[in-house]
């Protein structure tokens, strides 16, 4: 699969969680319309593959309640601010040496052990 299709999930109430595929490089418009539940998602990708992802405008419209996108390699989280700016502000990041850093549209933050 490399294409979650138009209204593929629309005004699915029950849909929580849903883990999405690293083969995926697309998410249509309105693929995940009106999905108010969904608290989760999971992508097997890296968060820079998350990042080159074409994704339509509006493929989450009306999907309020998730904050996060969960990566194989970190974790994006969803901005709240007006739509003029970035959908995506802060990136958590796996690093080498066993810390992650938080970077903010490419510039590190600071960093912190995973225990």
């Amino acid at each position: 699969m490399s294409k979650i299709e138009h209204s593929f999930f629309a005004r699915c109430q029950s849909l929580q969680n849903v883990a999405i595929p690293k083969t995926v490089t697309e998410i249509d418009f309105l693929a995940f319309y009106a999905c108010s539940n969904l608290i989760a998602i999971d992508f097997a990708g890296t968060t820079k593959a998350w990042n080159k992802m074409t994704r339509d405008e509006e493929w989450d419209l009306g999907a309020f309640a998730y904050t996060k996108i969960r990566c194989s390699d970190g974790v994006i989280y969803k901005h709240s601010g007006n739509a003029t700016e970035p959908d995506w502000q802060m990136v958590y990041q796996s690093n080498n040496d066993g810390t992650c850093s938080i970077t903010d549209q490419g510039s590190c933050i600071e960093s912190y052990l995973v225990i």
